[in-house]
């Protein structure tokens, strides 16, 4: 009966001391918390291109013999443009933004 008494008195004091513990009850608000960040209302930030496009390469010009471009082609209006990009975009091919380096001046 003694050994029933000792362990009474070992949980009776093991009790004592998990209380004296702060119980856990949430986290803080976030409230106390400052805002450091606005909402992004940019209109690059909203617009989206109907996942058409999965990749973007830039390619260095300088030095480069070959581009996937369309310079190679003679001069092209705007609408047969938009009908060689549209043939490489049915083609699953990735289509390359060209530019130039340096602007060329004309002569008058």
């Amino acid at each position: 009966m003694a050994s029933v008494r000792l362990s009474s008195a070992t949980m009776t004091s093991s009790l004592a001391h998990a209380t004296m513990v702060a119980p856990f009850i949430r986290l803080k608000s976030s409230a106390a918390f400052p805002v450091t960040c606005k909402a992004n209302t940019e209109i690059t930030s909203i617009t989206s291109n109907g996942g058409r496009i999965n990749c973007m390469k830039v390619w260095p010009p300088v030095g480069k013999k070959k581009f996937e471009t369309l310079s190679y082609l003679p001069g092209l209006t705007d609408v047969e443009i938009a009908k060689e990009i549209d043939y490489l975009i049915r083609n699953k091919w990735t289509p390359c933004i060209e530019f130039e380096v340096e602007v060329r001046k004309t002569e008058k």
